[in-house]
């Protein structure tokens, strides 16, 4: 996650990609407007450009967000550029292994950003996935 967070590192890292869907400005847009709308994702799964990793994390309040990185908390203060896709599920177990799902209002995260603007969301069987690169 944004090891080295420098503009020839980020250039690099990129190559790996040939579609940019998103930037600091569309995402920091994207979570202000499910924010300001009220829709609470508790559990997402994040990836980033630069790494194997998945980090399991709800999405941000506005008071998390800087105009292009995230506050420094419960986020690390990396910046939004960094973000690979956020998978939502619709939704999950709270304590794995126990019966009980809670559900997320994926339908409507999907219906406010639609009303916002053009966001790269691709609904699937279990949810939907924000997708800002592409191979």
């Amino acid at each position: 996650m944004a090891n080295g967070d420098t503009d020839e590192y980020y250039q690099k890292t990129l190559r790996d990609y040939s579609v940019s869907l998103m930037n600091n400005t569309k995402w920091r847009k994207l979570f202000l407007s499910l924010a300001r709308a009220d829709v609470k994702i508790e559990r997402a799964t994040w990836r980033f450009i630069d790494s194997n990793c998945e980090y399991v994390q709800r999405l941000p309040r506005e008071d998390e967000l800087a105009e292009n990185r995230f506050q420094d908390g419960r986020f690390q203060p990396y910046e939004y550029k960094w973000i690979l896709s956020i998978e939502i599920p619709s939704q999950f177990r709270p304590i794995p292994g126990v019966g009980y799902a809670k559900k997320q209002p994926v339908d409507r995260l999907v219906e406010v950003l639609k009303a916002v603007g053009q966001f790269p969301v691709e609904q699937t069987s279990g949810g939907v996935v924000i997708v800002a690169y592409k191979r």
